[in-house]
């Protein structure tokens, strides 16, 4: 293909085939249609999904720490602990509820973004003819896409992980405390309160729950769509 045609495909790739009436703008259109996009689409997706991910990992390590306090908690000075535990851990449950309900939108447009750019470079990339230009934003597209989705799955299903973890440990102290025959109701109470907790899942406005067995059944659903679109 020649350098001039390459240049007139990229150029009505970004203007939607309008014609430009003066050969000096295209060059300008070209590069500021590209810019555009990486920075919508690409850029500022992987951003936004960076900065949630290094929040949940905040969120997960007081997770951890919590659950580590419990684990260490001795039996003989449970009473006096049990209610400053249990102050804590609902506490960390109301922030989470609170983030949770924050990132339900700004997760749905990341993920329909994402979502969005897999299924267009997959278009794209399973024409007859693919132009070379258009190759490298396929590429980056696709790579930018299965990054957010992936990072955003893996970081989002770590917080009921560590929830099921407290609610294990919580479980645990139960039963030595009735093996110990403890007659203290109050802890016991406190520590049943904590183990019947709601496991909290991280969602896209409610339509989609961040657990790892998205990342199967979406990536499943690709490779079917690719399957149907080549064979179309």
């Amino acid at each position: 293909m020649e350098p001039l045609e390459t240049n007139r495909i990229h150029l009505d790739f970004w203007t939607l085939s309008y014609r430009i009436p003066y050969d000096i703008f295209e060059i300008p259109v070209s590069f500021n249609g590209g810019y555009t996009y990486y920075r919508i689409c690409i850029e500022t997706p992987l951003l936004i999904a960076f900065s949630i991910c290094l929040l949940l990992h905040h969120y997960g390590l007081l997770l951890l720490q919590f659950n580590n306090t419990l684990k260490s908690v001795d039996l003989s000075t449970m009473s006096s602990r049990c209610l400053e535990i249990s102050n804590t851990y609902n506490r960390i449950e109301e922030k989470l509820c609170l983030l949770i309900e924050i990132l339900s939108a700004p997760l749905f447009i990341i993920l329909l973004i994402s979502f969005l750019n897999l299924y267009t470079a997959l278009v794209f990339y399973l024409q007859v003819d693919v132009p070379s230009f258009l190759l490298p934003e396929i590429y980056i597209s696709a790579s930018a896409g299965a990054a957010i989705i992936c990072s955003l799955t893996l970081c989002c299903s770590k917080i009921p992980k560590y929830i099921l973890e407290i609610k294990t440990t919580a479980r645990v102290l139960i039963n030595k405390s009735v093996t110990k025959d403890l007659k203290s109701e109050k802890e016991i109470h406190l520590l049943r309160g904590i183990e019947k907790s709601d496991v909290l899942y991280l969602s896209a406005c409610g339509m989609v729950d961040f657990q790892k067995s998205l990342l199967l059944s979406s990536f499943g659903t690709f490779f079917t769509y690719a399957l149907l679109i080549e064979n179309s």
